[in-house]
């Protein structure tokens, strides 16, 4: 074994661990030190870190790691913005890792796109908004680390450090204001040769009118290296823009008895986005220019461009590095799927010092049968002249996951490589023990238990049978899985600390009559362990019937009526439209009581009105229901005299005027306000009250109104009711 890491955690979103401590987070084992700057290099080592940061937001808007679990043999591409800026190819060890990603001022969305071997295509969004600090005034975090670098849980002969000892290591930062915050963090090492070396970094973050991003860092250590950065982050015309200054004093090695140091200044401009989308096919770039300066090297001038074009399922990316001293390189990059083939063609090539190609090659991946794909890459080196040829097969199960690999290439040399991976968990529910070929150390995981349930009492108990072969899904962790025998499906490797909705699959349930109890939950993972949920399934039933208008002799069908149905809290729970023969149905309901009503919208533009209240109670069997008929009579419309106090465009600017006077006309009126709505004028009339001939406690009541400094008037008005 030449390298091993063994780490314990525990994670808790309430902050209630080590008590006055408030922690969030406790790790102990291979660990990485606390990063108290920019600067940051550290290697696992032995030891114990603890801090309170919240486990589901980014605290640290300068930069980002991104890592999670991949299916081993995977690749994986890494766009911000639309730009792809990295990629990891053919993983072996099933894990991807991007480190320090600078975020940019204002929308960062990174999108992780994870090819299989046999053409699958998976994706991952994470979004991370700048415009601003991060912390509010007076909130604060911590995190430190004690640790034995040099030295790990289960130590190897191979593992070496550059620097050995005991290394605490410590920041704190905190919100001034809104609008600024500060940081101060302290590193010491007690060396095991004697060469003690403790560093010290301190910086703060201002936003200036959410519109530029300050970002001021400094770092010293105690052998006179020292750095300061002050970066500018804003966003213009939907262009993210970034612009730093760095001075730095560095050591050539990191012996501190060479004296040796050399001082530099970075200059760097960055710019990226995208062109707006014309129908040609989208267009994402990335352009960065350097200026650096040293007292010991000579001045450099660097330019790189990146920028990636999609248009009808082809992809192109082509990345530019220049500078001033000779160098001009690149690299292109075509893929396109031909059926269930996926391929992948890339090139290498210089301008300076030589125009040349230094490399291409070609990579095909193509299923072999359901569990086993196969991915042949093809590389020759023009430099040394070497082609390389590369075979991998996947050998994907349902419980593990066996990965192979042999290459060869021109100069004799050859490599065989064989990786699996297994992962065992106990299910606390049935007392057993299961394997997956996901990780479930890292990520977090749900065993859901999906079954019938006859009764509708959501508990699964005697009678209730277990469904096999129903889907369940993550929806913005794009896990899924299918439940077994006895009703159980493992979601797996699911990205901690952040939530997602689980749904059932509705078109994998066996019996089309079966329907979920609810809607589906929300659900937050926590690494390391697995949580259980049950999803109950009901037998659903069906509404069906016959809107009717009320004529003088018969009933003639009401065409195209707008039917709801609302359960027992009154929120809606489906709506349909009556066919030409009145004809309505509902499908796919849920045991319960059920209350059904016509549209008002379309009784008003019909002028119809009900004659009775159509109330069901579907059982938990389920049932088709049939007759639940409706009948409709047209209105009446009388003739009489109203006192209008108020004549509106909107029933809501109504609404709120009979708010405002409602405590100065209550105790004066004889009857009980109501509006009426004017078919000519198509306004609503707000009106104290009615008669049918008498006007003369009309004009009273309004003669009261108008002592009020209130306008009133008594009108004929025709009343539909």
């Amino acid at each position: 074994i030449t390298d091993s890491r063994l780490l314990f955690s525990k994670e808790d979103a309430n902050a209630e661990l080590l008590g006055p401590l408030k922690a969030t987070n406790v790790q102990f084992g291979d660990v990485l030190a606390t990063q108290i700057g920019n600067n940051f290099l550290s290697t696992f080592a032995r030891g114990v870190k603890i801090n309170n940061r919240p486990l589901y937001s980014q605290v640290n808007t300068n930069q980002i790691t991104l890592t999670g679990a991949i299916q081993a043999g995977w690749d994986v591409e890494l766009y911000r913005n639309k730009v792809l800026i990295d990629q990891q190819l053919s993983l072996p060890e099933g894990r991807y890792l991007f480190e320090n990603i600078d975020l940019l001022y204002g929308a960062n969305t990174f999108e992780l796109i994870f090819y299989g071997p046999q053409g699958q295509v998976d994706r991952k969004v994470e979004e991370y908004l700048v415009n601003g600090n991060s912390l509010e005034a007076g909130q604060d975090f911590y995190e430190m680390s004690v640790t034995e670098q040099g030295e790990q849980l289960l130590n190897n002969s191979s593992y070496k450090s550059a620097k050995d000892g005991w290394q605490f290591s410590g920041r704190y930062e905190r919100g001034i204001n809104d609008y600024i915050s500060v940081y101060t963090g302290l590193s010491a090492l007690n060396n095991d040769d004697g060469a003690n070396e403790s560093t010290y970094a301190l910086g703060s973050n201002i936003s200036i009118f959410d519109k530029v991003l300050v970002n001021i860092d400094y770092e010293q250590s105690s052998n006179d290296e020292k750095e300061l950065e002050i970066a500018l982050r804003s966003e213009l015309a939907g262009q993210s823009l970034r612009f730093s200054i760095q001075d730095e004093t560095r050591r050539l090695n990191s012996n501190q008895q060479n004296n040796l140091l050399n001082s530099a200044k970075i200059y760097e401009f960055y710019i990226a986005g995208r062109t707006p989308d014309i129908g040609y096919g989208s267009f994402s770039y990335q352009n960065t220019a350097t200026h650096l300066q040293s007292n010991l090297f000579e001045d450099q001038f660097r330019l790189g461009n990146i920028f990636n074009y999609t248009i009808g399922g082809y992809s192109f990316n082509n990345n530019l590095q220049w500078s001033d001293n000779d160098l001009f390189y690149g690299s292109s990059r075509l893929q396109k799927r031909f059926g269930r083939v996926s391929t992948r063609f890339g090139v290498n090539y210089t301008f300076k010092p030589e125009r040349e190609i230094t490399s291409y090659e070609a990579q095909f991946s193509r299923t072999l049968t359901s569990s086993l794909q196969g991915e042949l890459t093809l590389r020759h080196q023009l430099q040394n002249n070497i082609t390389l040829a590369e075979l991998d097969l996947n050998w994907q199960a349902d419980l593990f996951s066996l990965n192979s690999y042999f290459n060869v290439d021109t100069d004799d040399n050859w490599r065989v490589g064989l990786f699996s991976r297994v992962s065992l968990g106990f299910d606390t529910i049935n007392k057993g023990y299961f394997i997956n070929k996901r990780s479930l150390v890292n990520s977090g995981s749900l065993m859901v238990h999906v079954y019938l349930d006859e009764n509708n009492n959501g508990v699964f108990d005697k009678g209730d049978k277990n469904i096999e072969g129903v889907r369940v899904k993550g929806l913005q962790n794009y896990r899924r899985a299918d439940t077994d025998e006895n009703g159980m499906a493992l979601l797996s490797g699911m990205p901690a600390n952040l939530t997602t909705d689980i749904i059932v699959d509705s078109e994998s349930l066996p019996d089309p009559f079966y329907v979920t109890a609810n809607d589906g939950f929300s659900f937050t993972p926590r690494a390391g362990f697995v949580e259980y949920m049950d999803i109950a399934l009901n037998n659903s039933s069906e509404i069906e019937g016959t809107v009717y208008k009320q004529g003088a002799e018969t009933n003639d069908v009401a065409a195209y009526a707008t039917i709801k149905l609302f359960d027992e809290s009154g929120s809606k729970v489906a709506q349909t439209q009556a066919a030409y023969d009145g004809y309505y149905l509902f499908t796919d309901l849920r045991p319960g009581k059920y209350k059904a009503v016509i549209d008002g919208q379309f009784k008003n533009r019909k002028s119809l009105k009900n004659t009775q209240q159509i109330l069901v109670n579907l059982p938990a069997r389920g049932d088709v229901v049939a007759g639940v008929n409706f009948i409709l009579t047209e209105k009446q419309k009388t003739q009489g005299y109203i006192a209008n106090i108020g004549s509106f465009s909107s029933l809501s600017i109504l609404k709120t005027y009979y708010q405002l006077i409602k405590r100065n006309i209550l105790k004066d009126a004889q009857q009980a306000p109501f509006y009426v709505k004017d078919e000519e004028s198509a306004r609503y009339i707000l009106a104290l009250g009615y008669a049918k001939t008498e006007l003369s406690q009309l004009k009273s009541m309004c003669e009261t109104m108008q002592t009020k400094g209130l306008e009133c008037s008594v009108q004929e008005q025709k009343i539909s009711h």
